[in-house]
């Protein structure tokens, strides 16, 4: 038999572990290791599985079976594909398992109308095999163990495999057995075990797995090590639950790899009372640089009621520890957990910021999920979780759509922001030029929750200073004064770090802001590491080598020059360590700081700059705050003849929530509707939602597609009734973008209607249609689709033409 299995991960890129589709590896090792075959098609971020790729491996493997992973997030995904494959090969059976399909009710897999199969109990290798050895010798699939089965109409619950099995080494490694395609990957996943002894009330991990622990042998373990190693992954990311649940095999495990000399360094979690000192310092000795521990929560009723049943004076203990030896820390939290307040997740948030872990990935919070087969989702009410009535389709857990005593829906979304703007990838946004519009799109748009952080200010000042919007930067600094009353000693070293610039007709000094033109070589051919093109830097501030930055001393505006810099002998790169680099430069700007030393002297601010910069199409592509910079200086009436670059200033200015600068510039384009249809579409793709209706509304309101972009615009505006409203005013239509949004308004508005399901059917039904018409995003055959364990298949040519 054939299987084609489908990775369905949208949370990361290719290039990731997180995309490795390791239980799927395992599954198809254990079947081809009976004599069957198939492979793993990756449809991820970066790397969407389009349907003609699809259907070219459908006709090339001809599979019996189509399985996929199941998570909460991608089970709209998974229908799609779903819908897709039976529509055209409807003796294919659709297999769900993971997380979402193993407690998922009878009810559900009846829900999902194109699924066949659910494997919900036992080993995924040995239900698959059964599977697969039911369809080979013609045998009823209600004899196999561990599964939902669709049957003539009714739901056919086959019970419980008899054990699980407890060797793990008898299933073949996905990495050994050469199914796992791990080209290209920096870090590679690996399981040495399975299940977790703990129940905590939140996971079903223990559940799962009976409540116990199963091991890898030790040398099953650094074989893969070593094959996953020589085949160029520099890493490790172990996934084991608690990695070192046993002692002496974790001791074991960690003298072997150091006696093979396998030096590759590695993540890995557990729990911090099953470490301690001296197990740290063996791990750290053995390539261990970052361990995730689960803290759940840093208010200890909060987090005695998990069941978690460890301390925080241990936890404390061993982040310290870790931290001592260069082991850097991840700490897993979550926010929702019954009797939590918001104080309580200040309290989580300070505790890791207590230890400076940087909040990102793992030691980023995430509100509770409630998981199909958890303790809190099998009984919510008795934990104090109230769940939201609304449109919910039996495949589905409860997941975020529930309140508490203390939290509502809106309390999540401010402890969401609280938390977002606290993650490391906003201070980097913060330093970087290419996000400055989004994150202050992000500050405006949550002002209410952020209010009373001191951050919101500060990033907020920091971007405005930027990117020249003295407005803002007023409003951010008054409001920070007004509301926060900082100490006055902070307040004037804040003012005097902001990057505020003013045009300068003197040479540049080590302090300046120089904006130029470059071109560079080294040896007599063009240098990759310096771009040709614009560019914007600060001296001083050890952005760039210190000889570079000398040449541009005493330069003006207007001046072109040419000089050469070498590369010290301790550069980070050591294959450019002494190198000599020929620059030519052209200077657009010299620009000298403005040092703030008072609130009055950032009130009585008011700079001018000019940045006649001449090729506005390379800028966009190379510098967006310099492209904004410019086509500020654009006298308005101009940019008019030039719609492209006028529409982007209005994106921009949307971005920063320049309502009346764009009504200004609205009137310039006259009273043409289509150019207010074209400036309500570009206020809806920045998420302005309220404004693009003003501009719908200029633009009439009879045209039906006009009508369609007004409904959508409303319901993302949170006006679901006057958007169903709207729609009922028109005639009644087959078409996606009328469905897609009368479906969304009916499940806000009328959870129990009829209706939705029959919608939610023909819409699904359209969007296939319109993804086989090239309608709707899908990689075609540019992308090349990541495959896994094709090897006997590759030589199959049945590629459909």
């Amino acid at each position: 038999m054939n299987f084609l299995f489908i990775n369905v991960n949208y949370t990361a890129d290719s290039a990731s572990a997180g995309t490795i589709p390791l239980s799927m590896g395992y599954i198809l090792a254990y079947l081809k290791s009976l004599g069957h075959d198939g492979v793993i098609l990756d449809d991820v971020r970066d790397r969407p599985l389009s349907l003609q790729v699809l259907e070219e491996w459908l006709q090339r493997v001809e599979p019996s079976v189509v399985g996929f992973t199941a998570y909460h997030y991608c089970m709209e995904r998974i229908r799609f594909f779903s819908r897709y494959i039976k529509s055209g090969h409807k003796n294919i059976l659709i297999m769900l398992g993971g997380p979402q399909a193993l407690f998922m009710p009878a009810a559900g897999l009846k829900a999902f109308e194109d699924a066949d199969i659910i494997c919900n109990k036992g080993e995924g290798e040995m239900v698959a095999a059964g599977i697969a050895g039911a369809l080979q010798n013609n045998t009823p699939l209600s004899e196999v163990k561990g599964i939902l089965l669709k049957e003539n109409g009714n739901i056919i619950d086959t019970g419980s495999p008899q054990s699980v099995e407890c060797d793990l080494d008898l299933l073949p490694s996905p990495y050994l057995s050469g199914i796992m395609n791990i080209r290209g990957k920096n870090m590679a996943n690996m399981l040495t075990s399975r299940g977790c002894e703990h129940v905590c009330k939140f996971c079903v991990t223990p559940f799962v797995n009976s409540k116990m622990i199963r091991y890898h042998s030790v040398t099953r373990v650094l074989d893969e090590m070593e094959y996953i190693v020589n085949n160029g992954v520099r890493r490790f990311w172990i996934g084991d639950p608690n990695f070192t649940a046993s002692r002496e095999r974790t001791l074991e495990l960690l003298k072997g790899k150091i006696e093979r000399g396998i030096k590759a360094p590695f993540w890995f979690q557990t729990r911090c009372d099953l470490v301690d000192e001296d197990l740290l310092k063996n791990l750290r000795e053995a390539g261990a640089d970052i361990v995730g521990f689960g803290l759940e929560s840093a208010s200890p009723g909060i987090l005695d009621e998990t069941g978690k049943d460890i301390g925080l004076d241990h936890m404390r203990r061993m982040v310290k520890v870790a931290q001592s030896l260069g082991i850097d820390v991840e700490l897993f939290t979550m926010y929702g957990l019954p009797g939590e307040t918001i104080e309580n997740v200040r309290q989580t948030l300070n505790f890791v910021r207590s230890y400076k872990i940087p909040i990102f990935a793992n030691s980023y919070s995430q509100q509770l999920q409630l998981y199909f087969g958890s303790i809190y989702e099998r009984n919510p009410e008795k934990y104090g979780f109230k769940v939201i009535n609304k449109y919910r389709p039996a495949y589905l857990s409860v997941w975020h759509d529930y309140e508490t005593d203390n939290f509502k829906v809106k309390d999540f979304k401010k402890i969401h922001n609280i938390w977002s703007l606290a993650n490391e990838e906003v201070v980097i946004a913060v330093r970087a030029r290419e996000r400055s519009f989004d994150m202050l799109n992000f500050l405006l748009a949550n002002e209410e929750d952020l209010r009373d952080e001191k951050e919101f200010y500060e990033y907020g000042a920091i971007i405005s200073a930027k990117l020249e919007e003295q407005g803002l930067l007023k409003k951010f600094i008054n409001e920070y004064v007004k509301r926060l009353n900082p100490d006055k000693l902070i307040l004037k070293r804040f003012l005097s770090m902001l990057p505020v610039f003013k045009e300068s007709k003197e040479g540049a000094s080590d302090c300046s802001r120089v904006i130029f033109d470059c071109y560079s070589e080294m040896g007599g051919i063009p240098f990759a590491g310096m771009k040709a093109g614009y560019w914007d830097i600060i001296l001083g501030q050890n952005q760039f080598v210190p000889s570079f930055e000398t040449g541009f001393i005493g330069v003006h505006k207007g001046e072109e020059k040419v000089f050469d810099f070498t590369f010290p002998q301790d550069y980070h790169a050591p294959d450019l360590r002494g190198n000599t680099v020929m620059v030519r430069i052209k200077v657009h700007e010299v620009l000298n700081p403005v040092k703030l030393q008072s609130v009055s002297d950032l009130n009585s601010l008011d700079i001018r700059n000019h940045y006649p910069l001449p090729d506005l199409e390379r800028l966009r592509k190379e510098d967006i705050v310099l492209y904004y910079l410019a086509l500020k200086d654009i006298p308005e009436k101009d940019l008019v003849a030039m719609p492209a670059h006028f529409l982007m200033l209005v994106l921009q200015y949307a971005k920063l929530h320049k309502t009346g600068d764009i009504r200004r510039m609205a009137k310039l384009m006259g009273d043409d509707e289509k150019v207010f249809v074209i400036l309500g579409d570009t206020l809806q793709s920045a998420g302005r939602f309220k404004e693009a209706v003003y501009y719908y509304d200029m633009a009439g309101s009879g045209q039906r597609e006009l009508l369609l972009k007004k409904a959508s615009a409303l319901f993302m505006a949170g006006e679901a009734q006057q958007a169903f409203e709207i729609l009922n005013s028109m005639p009644e239509e087959d078409s996606l973008e009328y469905l897609e949004v009368l479906l969304e308004c009916l499940k806000m508005l009328q959870p129990e209607s009829e209706r939705i399901p029959v919608l939610d059917r023909r819409v699904l039904d359209l969007r296939v249609r319109k993804a086989l018409e090239g309608k709707v995003s899908g990689n075609g055959r540019d992308i090349q689709t990541v495959v896994h364990g094709n090897g006997s298949l590759l030589e199959k040519q049945k590629y459909a033409r």
